[in-house]
């Protein structure tokens, strides 16, 4: 049990590690969030999706 936790850890870190690498790309883009955005509504199927204007956060 506490083995599986820290296979369960390392996993979240690398999951974390691997997002921090990937906003940092995306950021050197001036479209590269955007890219983003529109890749994750063109795979979204059934999924409902709120968007909101960066002005408001």
């Amino acid at each position: 049990m506490a083995q599986a936790k820290v296979f369960e850890s390392q996993g979240e870190l690398q999951a974390a590690e691997n997002f921090k690498k990937a906003a940092e790309i995306l950021s050197e883009s001036d479209y590269g969030i955007t890219l983003r955005f529109l890749d994750i509504l063109r795979n979204s199927q059934n999924e409902k999706i709120v968007v909101v204007p960066p002005e408001i956060v």
